[in-house]
């Protein structure tokens, strides 16, 4: 039953193209909605909150995010958001699917790195805050992501393949335990459902 609820709050939506699993997209609470229920998908998210603050739910934790903040979400992480308190929230996302993207799953970077982050077998923060060592770099990063897809140059995915993988690089040099956590491919997503499904 729990694996059936699970599967059921997967996301239909599509995030970019097969040519280009990548996409950014702008939101504005309550311009456009007040909430997001829970949810999860393949890809990973990246958000940015530009002004206000977000009540944000990853896994069983409930935080605020606040200016400034990055939020890092994996791949199939469940998550959902809402405005706190009636106060006006800008914030940017980039959704991707880095396989795709990368175009090999047997790739150095992809079985080393990206792989075993999008399995939770590194600790990485959730949230990032502006205090923190390697902020500026990785806000940089995504800055230049949310630029180069939106202008879309010529040749703009090379530059944003570049970016993507540079914002990674400072993400696991700075802010990722080089130690794998105890994790599993064995264990059952859908463990924790029972505590965060209610949103």
């Amino acid at each position: 039953m729990l694996h059936d609820e699970y599967l059921k709050l997967k996301e239909s939506t599509t995030h970019g193209d097969i040519f280009l699993p990548f996409t950014y997209y702008h939101t504005i609470m309550p311009d456009f909605f007040t909430s997001f229920p829970l949810h999860w998908h393949d890809e990973f998210e990246l958000i940015y909150i530009d002004s206000g603050e977000l009540s944000i739910k990853i896994d069983n934790i409930n935080t605020t995010v606040k200016k400034g903040d990055i939020v890092i979400i994996r791949p199939g992480q469940l998550h959902g958001f809402k405005q706190v308190n009636e106060i006006t929230v800008d914030f940017h996302s980039l959704l991707f699917n880095f396989t795709t993207i990368n175009g090999s799953s047997s790739d150095t970077c992809m079985v080393k790195y990206i792989s075993p982050l999008a399995k939770g077998e590194y600790i990485c923060p959730s949230i990032i805050h502006p205090k923190e060592d390697g902020y500026s770099k990785l806000l940089k990063h995504f800055r230049e992501m949310q630029e180069t897809y939106t202008k879309k140059e010529p040749f703009f995915e090379f530059e944003l393949k570049s970016e993507l993988y540079m914002f990674f690089s400072v993400l696991f040099t700075k802010f990722i335990t080089r130690e794998k956590v105890v994790t599993g491919r064995n264990v059952d997503p859908t463990s924790n459902l029972k505590c965060i499904i209610e949103y």
